[in-house]
């Protein structure tokens, strides 16, 4: 048969629990730590905040857009007709 927890047995339940949580978040990597990993991948990091994304969704996308078209990620832009426009399209048959 179970005993019932205790003032003492809860209290020490509790602080079991919170030097868990304290020691991931000592642990835990950063938005700083994130995106120094991603930078060194070679990607470029925008961060927003949730009430932003959420709130703000135009503004955000926005400034994406604003970001891609000063940054474009391309050296050489695809032609305007695109890929494989010169060239004969094989029969599929």
């Amino acid at each position: 048969m179970p005993l019932e927890p205790t003032p003492t047995t809860s209290l020490s339940r509790a602080r079991e629990r919170a030097g868990v949580r304290a020691r991931a978040l000592r642990t835990a990597p950063t938005d700083a730590d994130r995106s120094a990993a991603l930078r060194a991948l070679g990607f470029h990091v925008l961060r927003y905040t949730n009430r932003e994304a959420l709130a703000e969704r135009d503004a955000v996308l926005a400034d994406i857009l604003n970001w891609l078209n000063s940054n474009h990620p391309h050296p050489n832009p695809l032609p305007p007709a695109g890929e494989g426009a010169n060239t004969k399209e094989s029969s599929h048959g």
